[in-house]
């Protein structure tokens, strides 16, 4: 499934679930940290999954490796309901959901949308943006917080929502 070595390890502050991307996009996280190395499993290996999303219909799915589409450098976008609008050429970016992987990262596109065996559910193929199997340089992230990014990215609260002291604004200090 593409997994690979990087010459960065703890002494760089890696550790393991540190997201590996290239200008293109996602490529994998780490699954192994030494001193000065780390073992890298790309976003083909079926041990790797995403919360994600098709840019243009906003349907959400999970985006996993699977053994069979990974020899051909693609994956699984999972779970997208029976009447998906997701088509070829759709953009596929990462939600945050699932704390590993941050929202806003270029997955891929889709080349195709199928039934899943149970006619529940379809599932789109999905080409990586990053060719994970020629990939030379990566860029690692290694200070994502998902409880510090849900915050940040949580809605403001309206003056309805605010309890009243603080919609009264601030108080002046009286002597």
């Amino acid at each position: 499934y593409y997994s690979f070595t990087i010459d960065r390890g703890s002494r760089d502050g890696v550790a393991v679930n540190d997201v590996v991307i290239s200008p293109e996009g996602a490529v994998g996280r780490v699954a192994a940290v030494s001193y000065n190395y780390a073992e890298v499993l790309t976003i083909l290996d079926p041990a790797v999954s995403m919360g994600c999303t098709i840019s243009r219909t906003r349907e959400i799915g999970l985006a996993e490796g699977e053994s069979l589409l990974a020899q051909d450098n693609r994956l699984k976008m999972s779970y997208l309901p029976r009447e998906t609008l997701a088509a070829a050429s759709d953009l596929v970016v990462t939600t945050g959901l699932g704390g590993v992987f941050p929202s806003g990262l270029i997955v891929g596109t889709v080349e195709d949308v199928i039934p899943e065996s149970s006619g529940k559910s379809m599932y789109a193929v999905v080409r990586p943006a990053a060719d994970v199997r020629d990939i030379t340089s990566v860029f690692i992230i290694t200070n994502y917080d998902p409880d510090t990014a849900a915050k940040a990215a949580a809605p403001a609260q309206t003056a309805e929502e605010l309890p009243q002291d603080a919609q009264n604004g601030p108080q002046d200090a009286a002597a």
